[in-house]
């Protein structure tokens, strides 16, 4: 498995002693016992045996830590503070726990609902906190792809979907730009955790199956190690004028492939993908969840918002490119989801004076308890 940084973040609050009634449910070293193989476990199964990958461990534990501490979850000394229990209770949902809590330390969700809240207009639901509310979370918690092709025609007279159907509105320009502000500061976090972990080593020739600098992937025809015979004479001599120009024009390269690297790309990647499909696999192992971003570009199904708005599981198949099952196991995972971090919140967030004694005052917890009651009776009338 994956030492993510929710995962870390889970042992961190674990042994800060947080636990039901006051006391902790294991003994210390039992504990410690039942934790250690998430620090033992390779990225890769292949990778088990390999000599890198218990440097690369620590050196992931070691980036996480400084990303959690950057996201204000953590202290200098590695206590949980914040919203950490928030993050560690709703890992299922990784990385949008991780960007919930950026839109919730910045002020971006509460500026957000607090705008939308004055724009209600009671006969229109796409216009109520809720909605909108909806509308953002439906971008990062069980999202789902937007269904390729044209738009389907919706010719029926009620029952309709949400006004961009089957796509989710854009995400508001503050809350992208905090988004993006996110991704930006995570990619750097890992960046500089790739290139630690591949300077370890230099470029090298295991052996043919082995994982190797020199060879291609899927042939494994070893290249690129040394001149051929027929190229140590004439002009592409590697000791003559224009050999030793050439090898001087030529990428230092410490993290990137060197068949990547033949493109004149050099180890400053372009983004999390950019590492992840040609970074030195020799050296270190990387994969999609090892790096907690949101791609923010990506168009997303708009199968939330649409059942919010007509509450017709049904309909969802033709509008949206979801099977009734699948359908109606996303909305009840979402729904729990978001009732999970309702609960957190109402342990986090100090009380607030509202119109309404039986809320809290703070707009985002408030909104949601409203979502909550919404969705729970639409899944009802199912």
């Amino acid at each position: 498995m994956n030492l993510s940084a929710t995962t870390l973040l889970r042992v961190l609050v674990r042994e800060s002693g947080f636990a039901e009634n006051g006391r902790l449910e294991l003994d210390e070293t039992i504990h410690k016992e039942c934790i250690r193989p998430l620090f033992e476990c390779p990225f890769f199964q292949q990778s088990a045996h390999s000599e890198n990958l218990a440097s690369q461990l620590a050196l992931h534990a070691k980036y996480s830590l400084e990303f959690l501490f950057n996201e204000g979850l953590i202290d200098a000394s590695g206590q949980p503070i914040g919203l950490a229990g928030l993050v560690a209770f709703s890992f299922e949902a990784e990385p949008a726990n991780m960007v919930l809590n950026r839109l919730l330390r910045s002020g971006a969700l509460h500026a957000y609902l607090k705008k939308a809240k004055k724009s209600e207009v009671k006969d229109q639901r796409s216009t109520w906190a809720t909605t909108q509310l909806l509308g953002v979370l439906g971008h990062f918690f069980f999202a789902k792809r937007k269904m390729s092709g044209v738009r389907p025609r919706i010719t029926r007279r009620k029952h309709l979907p949400s006004k961009l159907s089957p796509a989710l509105p854009p995400l508001p320009e503050n809350i992208k730009a905090e988004v993006e502000r996110y991704n930006h500061d995570v990619e750097k976090t890992y960046m500089n955790y790739i290139w630690s972990t591949c300077a370890s080593k230099k470029y090298l020739d295991a052996g043919a199956g082995k994982p190797s600098d020199y060879r291609l992937p899927l042939t494994q025809v070893k290249c690129l190690e040394n001149p051929r015979a027929e190229f140590q004479k004439g002009l592409m001599n590697p000791t003559g004028a224009f050999g030793k120009f050439l090898s001087g024009t030529r990428s230092k390269l410490k993290a990137r492939s060197m068949f990547s690297g033949m493109l004149g790309l050099s180890d400053h990647f372009k983004g999390h993908r950019d590492a992840v499909m040609n970074v030195r696999t020799s050296v270190a192992k990387v994969d999609m969840n090892s790096i907690p971003v949101i791609d923010v570009d990506e168009p997303r199904n708009s199968y939330l918002l649409d059942f919010l708005a007509h509450g017709q599981l049904k309909l969802l198949t033709g509008d949206n490119g979801l099977s009734q099952t699948e359908a109606f196991a996303s909305l009840a995972a979402f729904l729990n989801s978001i009732k999970m971090i309702e609960s957190a919140l109402q342990q986090i967030v100090p009380e607030q004076k509202a119109k309404d004694s039986k809320k809290n005052g703070d707009i985002v917890l408030s909104t949601l308890c409203d979502l909550i009651a919404e969705l729970s009776a639409a899944l009802k009338r199912v």
